[in-house]
Parts: structure tokens; sequence; C-alpha cells
């Protein structure tokens, strides 16, 4: 066999199979646009987003993840994008601090914690936690919130300016898109 003959074969064969990577790769992963400021100051109002659709198997705790809304605000065709905070079994709870301002805390090695959030804008206001009890101190934290199972607490970086598990409850995993990447 002539090697030219090799050679071209070689080529057209490495550009069928990139073609072929380059469209699964589009079908896989979609671009999102950030709506609002409730993930600032990671993720700024209008920014695009790139989200990896089967990489929800592998959720953890600090992921940014995309959220179908049609299970939360009857919006067929929205989305959402939130920081996970608490996974399956997690205990979860709201304290407030020594400013006033409220603390998201877990319950880590036999004890309630405050979790250490440098992500966030700024810590919590006062205000509506829907269901969830805000406690005078750390100290006063009886059982918390224990996540279910396949369920996720996701809460907006901009925790002033985000509806989320505070107000919606926690995020089935068959709900989620996909985590985001940059």
């Amino acid at each position: 066999m002539n090697r030219k003959k090799v050679f071209t074969g070689i080529i057209a064969t490495a550009l069928v199979l990139g073609s072929v990577a380059l469209i699964s790769l589009n079908i896989l992963i979609d671009t999102y646009e950030i709506v609002g400021p409730s993930m600032e100051p990671f993720l700024k109002e209008g920014e695009k987003v790139k989200c990896w659709q089967f990489s929800k198997n592998n959720i953890k705790e600090g992921d940014v993840v995309v959220v179908k809304e049609e299970y939360y605000f009857n919006d067929m065709n929205g989305y959402f994008v939130k920081r996970v905070v608490a996974t399956e079994n997690d205990r979860i709870a709201f304290v407030y601090n020594s400013k006033g301002k409220v603390s998201f805390c877990k319950y880590i090695d036999n004890s309630w914690q405050v979790v250490d959030e440098p992500f966030i804008k700024e810590p919590m206001n006062i205000g509506d936690y829907g269901h969830f009890d805000v406690f005078r101190n750390i100290n006063d934290i009886t059982d918390g919130y224990t996540i279910g199972k396949d369920q996720y607490f996701v809460l907006g970086d901009n925790r002033n300016f985000s509806v989320d598990s505070r107000k919606i409850g926690c995020i089935y995993k068959e709900h989620i898109v996909g985590v985001v990447w940059q």
C-alpha cells in the first residue's frame, strides 16, 4: 500500500473523529446566562457559563449547579444557578452571629460549627428563612435540618439577594441540569 494513501486515510479518520467529538461536546455542554445578582461576586448578571450535563452524578459541596426552574417557580423554560452548601445526610442550621447577621452552620465532628464561606458577598441579613429556624446562638441549636436522600441544599453567594433553598427547600438531584464550569 502506498504511504500517501495510508497518510490520507489517517488524516481523514482523525478529521471525522474530531468532528464527532466536537458535535458530541456541543450536545453535552450547554451555555447559560446568569440572571440577577444572586451569585455575585463569583458570577455576575449577564455572564455566560458552561454546564456539563452529565456531571450531576458527582455533585459535591461547593459546586455551582444549574437547576431546572419548573419544579420550584412554575417556569417551564427557566433555570437558576446556585452553590451547593450541603449534600445528602448533612445536618444544617442557621444562627445569629455577634454582628446581628445570620450564619450558616453544619454539624461536623459531633458539634455545630459555623461554616467558613469565603465566596459569599456579605453575611446574611435577618429575614425570612421559610421553614428554617434561626437560632439565637450556636449552643441553642437542637437537631437542625437533615438533608434527604438525593437532595442538595443550595444558596446564592449573594445571600441577601437570592431566592434559594431557604425559601424553596432542598433541590432534588433529578432537577439538576449539571455543574457549572468556566
